[in-house]
């Protein structure tokens, strides 16, 4: 997150709050696995509001290098992998799934990638402009493969779901992913998941509606999906 620790922290505990409450409403393992992404975003923001004290803080100097692995594998190991993941165990999708399986497949390599760059080259951060920008000291690839692979397999399963409202996801995923790339280009990794409020209130109010779809077909009444 940005701005400051306490920012982080503070972000980190909303987040854990709106991801206790999704799992709470949430029906069955399927379920849960989507409703736990606010979580995951919550630990996100306490890892980064500990770096933010590795790095201005001292007597926290120690915390800096593992902080920002983890950070940074959150990021680009485990989120391209664990959103189409999430989606694709909820219901089948277009085409009976086949679609969600394939960009499935395709964060499964994108998240395989990532975590072999991140274990052979060196990695670092530091505050810029009230933000923290992380270095990556990765071999320039001729061509954004992995950028791309990578923003089709977050933004894209959503709108690929069968259930109505997951189109929220995906609007939430893309503007945030457009907004930070045109303005906040050099500190992305970092001011992208300022917006993990915003997504996260959307998977709540996603899982809101599956649950009480699922109560009213236990009790007998037509669900309707709006």
């Amino acid at each position: 997150m940005c701005f400051s620790p306490e920012f982080s922290f503070g972000a980190g505990a909303v987040l854990a709050v709106v991801g206790a409450f999704s799992i709470r409403k949430a029906t069955g393992f399927r379920q849960k696995v989507f409703a736990g992404i606010p979580l995951i975003f919550s630990l996100q923001q306490f890892t980064e509001g500990v770096l933010w004290l590795a790095l201005t803080r001292p007597g926290y100097e120690s915390y800096a290098s593992i902080s920002t692995h983890i950070f940074i594998f959150i990021a680009q190991v485990i989120w391209p992998t664990y959103v189409p993941l999430s989606v694709f165990l909820l219901g089948k999708g277009i085409n009976d799934g086949n679609w969600l399986r394939a960009l499935t497949f395709t964060g499964v390599l994108v998240s395989v990638f990532q975590a072999i760059r991140l274990y052979s080259y060196p990695v670092s951060a530091f505050v810029s402009e009230m933000h923290i920008a992380y270095q990556q000291y990765y071999p320039v690839l001729p061509f954004p493969v992995i950028t791309i692979l990578y923003l089709l397999a977050t933004i894209l399963p959503p709108f690929l779901s069968s259930h109505k409202k997951m189109w929220m996801l995906g609007s939430a995923v893309l503007f945030s992913s457009v907004v930070t790339q045109l303005f906040f280009a050099n500190i992305f990794i970092s001011v992208w998941c300022f917006f993990a409020a915003l997504i996260s209130v959307v998977v709540y109010v996603i899982v809101s509606e599956m649950s009480r779809t699922d109560q009213l077909s236990v009790s007998g009444k037509p669900a309707v999906e709006s």
